[in-house]
C-alpha cells in the first residue's frame, strides 16, 4: 500500500505539476525578473554585491580581480595544422585540412600577451577611443586582438565575412579606422578592400600555421603606402618595453564594440555596445549557464556574433577552458577535413556549446537520419528510451532502468557531440518543440533557449534549468525589462484574452547606446522612458499562463488573417526539422499561401528512386509532379501530426537543390530567410504557383500586376 502511494504521488507529481512563474508584471506594464516566484528583482539587482564593492563598471577591471586565480590553468586550446591539400571537383578548387590535437595557451600566456596587443598598438599611433577593424574567423588570437584593443579604451569593429566589399569599404569609412587586423585566409579580400580606404595606414596579419603571412614582398607592392606586420610583431616584446601604463580602464559608458548587422536593404548598421552593457550580459550569461574552471566550451562562431562574444568572455571570466572549432571542421563530416581527419567536437569533447538553431536543427535531423539507418531492435530501444525512459527518472525504483535504457540506446549519438556535454546555449530564433525536447533527452543536457538581438547585447530571457516546458524563450534576465506593446490592427477572442500579445519593447542595462552615427535610425527604435533606455524589436511576443515569453514573428514577416497575426517564420522553424525540407521559404498574397522548399540532390533522388522515377537529371527531378505532390503530403502530414494551423500550411511548393547561403545573400547572417531575395530568384516559379492556386478558385483574381509589392515576404 505505501509502495502504490508512492508511486501515485511521483506520477502525479510528473503530470500534474505547474512550473512557478519568474517574471512579475509591474502597474507600469513591465516584466521583470523574480528571484522567487512573485517577488519582482530590483532592475540594479544584476551586479553581484563582492563586485560592486570593488567599484567593477567593466571587464577589463574583472579580469584584473580573477587573473591571478587562474595563472595556471588551461585557457586556450587551438589544434595544429599538420597539411593542407588542394584538389579539383566539377571545376571548382576545393580545400581540404588534416589536423592534429589541441595546443594550449594558460591564463597567465593570456594575460601576458594581451597587454603586449595593448602595447603594441599603442606603439602604432593608437590612442584610447581609437576604433580597431577585426576581420577574422574564430580563432585564439581573434580574442586575443579583443581584449588587447579593451585593456586600452579602444572600440573593436567587427563585420560578418559574408558582407560585400563595398559594405567592408562603408564600415572602414564610417568608423574612420586607421588599423585593421585580418587573417591569412582573409588577406586576398583585404589587398582588394584597403586601397580603397584612405583611413587604413596598418594592417596586422595574423599568421596561418603554415603560409605565415604569405608573400610579404607582394603584400607590400600591393600595399605601398600602408604599414604591414604579422601578429608576433606586434606582439614582440623587444619593441614593445613593458611600462606601467599598461591598462587604461575603460568607463561603464564607454563604446567597447560596434557590431555590424544587416538590417534590411543597404549598407548594415554598427551597433554601438557599452562596457555596462558587456558586464550585465556576461554576468548574465554566467549565472544562468552555471560555468566552472572545469568546463569546456567549443567556439563555432564568428565574432561578430554578440553571443560568441559574451559566452567567450563569460568562460574566460570563470577560468574554464576554450577550444577553437569552425563549421567546416566541426564534426568528422566536415566539408574542410580531409578523409580520416576527427571532428573538433569528438577530440574537444566539451562541456558547454552555443548554437544557432538552424545547427541545432541540422544536428537533430542527422541523428534521426543515424537512428533509421540501425537495425529494428536499435531503433525500437531508442524509440522507447526516448518516449518513456525520461519518466522514469522520477521513480527511485526504476530509475536503474532509465539509466541502462539511456546508456543503451543514446550513446553512440552522445559520443558524436563528444559525450560529456552539460548545456547547449541556443539564442535568436525559437527552437521547434520537438526539438528542443528530443535534444534534452538525446544528450541528457540543459538546452537553453534565450531570446535576444544585438541591439540587446545578447539575450534577455532565458529557460530555467527546473522549466520543462518547451515553445518559449523563458522570463526576463536581470537588469532587464520587457513589455508587450498591443499591435494594431490585432483581435483578440475570448478564449485567448489571458495571454497579452504585442511588440516586444527591451529596457534595462543590456540595451546598447544606439547605431553609429546614424541617428535618424538610431531615434526610430531606441528611446529613454523615466531614465531606462529602451528598444523597440521589431518582433511580436506573447505571454503564456506561466509568465513566459513566447516569440510570434517579426511584425514585418506576418500575415494578417480574421483579425490575428500568423507567422510565416514559426511555420518555417517548424518544417525545417524534416529529414527531406532542408530550408523553406513561405510567401502570401491573399489568402493563398505558397513554399519554396530546398532540399538536398541526395534525398530527391532517394525519393525520386521510391516512386520510381529514374534516369532523370536534378532539375528535372524537382519539377517532377510525382515528387513534388509526395513533398507536399510530407508537408500535410507533418504540419497536421505538430499541429500548425491549415491556413499556415503551403497548398503548393517549388522545390530546388540551390544552396542558400549568407554568402549568396539567399540567409542573413543569422540564418534567417532573405525574403525579397529569394522572390527575385524564383519570381517566375514563385508567380505560376499563383496563378495555379487563383484559377482553382471561383474567382479569379488579376495577375497583371504581380510584384514584390503585391506577395507578403
Amino acid at each position: 500500500k505505501s509502495l502504490s502511494i508512492y508511486l501515485f504521488t511521483n506520477v502525479f507529481f510528473i503530470v500534474f505539476r505547474m512550473p512557478a512563474s519568474y517574471s512579475v508584471r509591474r502597474e507600469d506594464g513591465w516584466y521583470v525578473s523574480a528571484s522567487l516566484p512573485g517577488h519582482a528583482d530590483d532592475i540594479e539587482s544584476w551586479l553581484y554585491p563582492e563586485l560592486d564593492q570593488e567599484s567593477t563598471t567593466s571587464l577589463p577591471r574583472l579580469f584584473q580581480l580573477y587573473a591571478t586565480t587562474y595563472r595556471k590553468q588551461r585557457c586556450m586550446g587551438t589544434r595544429k595544422l599538420i597539411k593542407r591539400e588542394y584538389y579539383m571537383r566539377d571545376g571548382q578548387e576545393i580545400e581540404k585540412h588534416q589536423y592534429g590535437e589541441y595546443l594550449w595557451r594558460t591564463y597567465k600566456d593570456l594575460e601576458r600577451t594581451v597587454l603586449d596587443v595593448g602595447r603594441g598598438l599603442r606603439s602604432e599611433g593608437l590612442h584610447t577611443g581609437a576604433r580597431v577593424l577585426i576581420f577574422a574567423e574564430t580563432r585564439a588570437k581573434t580574442m586575443i586582438a579583443v581584449l588587447g584593443c579593451l585593456y586600452q579604451k579602444m572600440t573593436v569593429v567587427t563585420a560578418f565575412e559574408s558582407f560585400s566589399d563595398d559594405d567592408i569599404i562603408h564600415i572602414i569609412e564610417q568608423c574612420n579606422t586607421n588599423l585593421v587586423i585580418t587573417s591569412w585566409d582573409q588577406l586576398p579580400r583585404m589587398v582588394k578592400i584597403i586601397p580603397k580606404c584612405e583611413s587604413v595606414l596598418n594592417l596586422v596579419i595574423l599568421e596561418d600555421q603554415l603560409q605565415s603571412c604569405g608573400n610579404m614582398t607582394y603584400l607590400r607592392k600591393c600595399l605601398k603606402n600602408i604599414k604591414i606586420m604579422p601578429f608576433q610583431k606586434l606582439i614582440s616584446p623587444i619593441r614593445n618595453p613593458v611600462s606601467s601604463q599598461n591598462v587604461v580602464m575603460p568607463h561603464p559608458e564607454d563604446i567597447a564594440f560596434i557590431l555590424y548587422t544587416r538590417k534590411g536593404e543597404g549598407y548594415p548598421k554598427g551597433v554601438e555596445i557599452t562596457h555596462k552593457n558587456l558586464l550585465v550580459a556576461t554576468l548574465n550569461y554566467v549565472a544562468r549557464t552555471k560555468i566552472t574552471s572545469d568546463d569546456s566550451y567549443l567556439a563555432v562562431h564568428p565574432l561578430s556574433y554578440i553571443m560568441e562574444i559574451i559566452a567567450e568572455l563569460a568562460f574566460l571570466l570563470q577560468g574554464a577552458s576554450i577550444l577553437y572549432s569552425s563549421p567546416d571542421t566541426f564534426t568528422h563530416k566536415g566539408p574542410m577535413l580531409l578523409r580520416g581527419t576527427e571532428g573538433d567536437i569528438t577530440l574537444a569533447c566539451p562541456t558547454h556549446l552555443s548554437l544557432s538553431p538552424f545547427m541545432v536543427v541540422q544536428i537533430f535531423k542527422d541523428c534521426m537520419q543515424d537512428v533509421k539507418k540501425s537495425g529494428f531492435l536499435k531503433q525500437l530501444l531508442f524509440w522507447a528510451a526516448m518516449n518513456w525512459s525520461h519518466y522514469l527518472s522520477y521513480i527511485p525504483v526504476l530509475s536503474y532502468i532509465h539509466y541502462i535504457m539511456d546508456k543503451v540506446a543514446f550513446k553512440t549519438l552522445r559520443d558524436q557531440l563528444g559525450g560529456k556535454l552539460k548545456c547547449i546555449v541556443v539564442c535568436g530564433d525559437p527552437l521547434p518543440s520537438n526539438v528542443h525536447d528530443s535534444f534534452r533527452k538525446l544528450f541528457q543536457c540543459k538546452v537553453q533557449i534565450g531570446y535576444g538581438l544585438t541591439e540587446t547585447t545578447g539575450a534577455i530571457t532565458a529557460i530555467r534549468d527546473d522549466d520543462r516546458s518547451t515553445g518559449h524563450v523563458g522570463y526576463p534576465l536581470k537588469g532587464t525589462l520587457f513589455r508587450l506593446q498591443k499591435e494594431k490592427g490585432s483581435r483578440r477572442n475570448l478564449a485567448e484574452h489571458m495571454k497579452p500579445r504585442g511588440e516586444i519593447i527591451v529596457g534595462g542595462h543590456m540595451v546598447s547606446k544606439g547605431y553609429y552615427r546614424l541617428f535618424r535610425e538610431t531615434d526610430e527604435v531606441f528611446f529613454e522612458e523615466n531614465g531606462i533606455r529602451c528598444f523597440r524589436t521589431g518582433d511580436i511576443g506573447e505571454i503564456d499562463k506561466n509568465g513566459h515569453l513566447r516569440i510570434i514573428g517579426n511584425k514585418n514577416n506576418l500575415i494578417m488573417k480574421h483579425g490575428e497575426y500568423i507567422s510565416v517564420e514559426s511555420t518555417e522553424h517548424k518544417l525545417k526539422t524534416l529529414a527531406n525540407v532542408h530550408n523553406i521559404c513561405i510567401l502570401t498574397q491573399g489568402s493563398e499561401t505558397i513554399g519554396v522548399v530546398v532540399t538536398s540532390i541526395d534525398r530527391i533522388r532517394i525519393v525520386g528512386a521510391s516512386l520510381g522515377v529514374l534516369g532523370k537529371s536534378d532539375d528535372e527531378l524537382c519539377q517532377n509532379e510525382e515528387i513534388v505532390n509526395r513533398y507536399l503530403k510530407e508537408i500535410n502530414e507533418f504540419s497536421s501530426y505538430i499541429g500548425i494551423k491549415q491556413q499556415e500550411v503551403p497548398s503548393a511548393i517549388h522545390i530546388t537543390c540551390d544552396t542558400w547561403t549568407a554568402d549568396n545573400e539567399m540567409l542573413t547572417t543569422t540564418y534567417k530567410n532573405r525574403r525579397q531575395k529569394i522572390f527575385q530568384v524564383y519570381e517566375p516559379f514563385i508567380q505560376n504557383l499563383f496563378l495555379q492556386l487563383k484559377s482553382n478558385m471561383s474567382t479569379i483574381g488579376s495577375m497583371s500586376n504581380m510584384s514584390i509589392a503585391s506577395v507578403k515576404c
